[in-house]
């Protein structure tokens, strides 16, 4: 899955065009770099994106933008995270896409919108704890 980082850039209540701003992703699950200065393209008015290819909403991540050293003192980096549309993407198609209980293996299996992509498996458990896809009393993310 993609997903479109925007930022504005702005010196002096002007849209500031013609720069070549940067990104920067981290994965805040262990701080890791995903992305490390990769350039942005203009959108127009002084709006620039990056396509980040690597997006796992699952994931949540810290993005920084940094429009470079001519935007010192106007802004310069944008600041924002993923873990809101993440959120919100994952109980959307959560709620929204195939449900199907596999009786071979007891599990509960949820899909993404698409009714193909699996995004969450669960193990059905019975009020002793026992595997059980009937009298089903817990389930447990596999």
């Amino acid at each position: 899955m993609t997903c479109i980082i925007t930022a504005k850039y702005i010196k002096q209540d002007v849209p500031t065009t013609g720069l070549i701003p940067t990104v920067y992703i981290y994965d805040l699950s262990d701080n890791s770099v995903v992305v490390s200065g990769s350039t942005m393209s203009e959108i127009a008015l002084g709006g620039y994106k990056y396509t980040f290819a690597l997006f796992d909403r699952i994931k949540n991540y810290f993005i920084v933008c940094d429009g470079g050293v001519t935007m010192a003192g106007y802004g310069r980096y944008s600041y924002g995270s993923s873990n809101s549309q993440g959120d919100i993407d994952f109980i959307k198609n959560m709620k929204g896409g195939r449900l199907k209980i596999d009786t071979s293996v007891t599990q509960m299996i949820y899909y993404e919108d698409d009714n193909i992509t699996e995004i969450a498996r669960f193990d059905l458990l019975n009020s002793s704890g026992v595997s059980s896809f009937t009298n089903v009393y817990e389930r447990v993310r596999v």
